[in-house]
């Protein structure tokens, strides 16, 4: 969280779930990958991150996929988060 310098990350593929807040007003943030075992994203976790224009999901994750870098639930049925940067 406030982290100014922060353009991208790699997230563990252990990682089972990003926390409330966890990368929230990271201003540099351009992108991230969700990886394969994440089965639950937190609140404002990508508030405030103006630069991000991409939400990459691993194929292998089973509650969530993104489309265009749009993260979205497997179905695609609901928008979980449209990157602050993307026009």
């Amino acid at each position: 969280e406030n982290c100014s310098s922060l353009a991208s990350i790699i997230l563990p593929s252990s990682l089972k779930s990003i926390e409330y807040s966890a990368f929230e007003d990271c201003k540099s943030l351009v992108s991230i990958t969700v990886p394969q075992g994440v089965t639950s994203i937190g609140d404002r976790v990508f508030a405030g991150c103006e630069s991000l224009v991409a939400i990459d999901v691993d194929n292998g994750n089973k509650v969530y996929a993104s489309k265009d870098g749009v993260l979205f639930n497997k179905a695609l049925t609901k928008l979980v988060v449209y990157p602050a940067g993307k026009p």
